[in-house]
């Protein structure tokens, strides 16, 4: 159950990202683009399948996690949790810090100017 919680957790983080970009895409489109592409619009389409699938099934999980854990507290110490949390962190912190570098060099390539 801890490996369907984290990976719907992982999928739906992923997804949020990927449409958060693709609409901030959208509201500054980049001058020298043409019009939005029609690869955009599959991309936001998919995002927001992703996450009407994804994270209700994490939320659902997570709930049925809890309450069993709430049921018997020494499966809070579980090494599959603990180990799937730690690659979890360490997922999300390759994954932001990459972010974080392309928001960088787009800046610093001029990406981010608004006229």
């Amino acid at each position: 159950m801890y490996v369907v919680m984290f990976a719907t957790l992982i999928l739906s983080g992923y997804n949020l990202g990927d449409l958060l970009f693709e609409l901030i895409d959208r509201a500054l489109p980049d001058p020298g683009a043409r019009a939005f592409s029609r690869s955009t619009l599959q991309a936001i389409r998919w995002s927001l399948s992703s996450l009407i699938v994804a994270f209700p099934v994490f939320l659902y999980v997570a709930w049925l996690v809890g309450r069993a854990i709430r049921r018997e507290p020494t499966k809070r110490t579980s090494k599959v949790r603990r180990q799937l949390t730690y690659v979890t962190l360490f997922i999300a912190s390759c994954v932001l810090i990459g972010d974080f570098i392309s928001v960088v060099y787009n800046f610093l390539g001029g990406g981010c100017i608004i006229h």
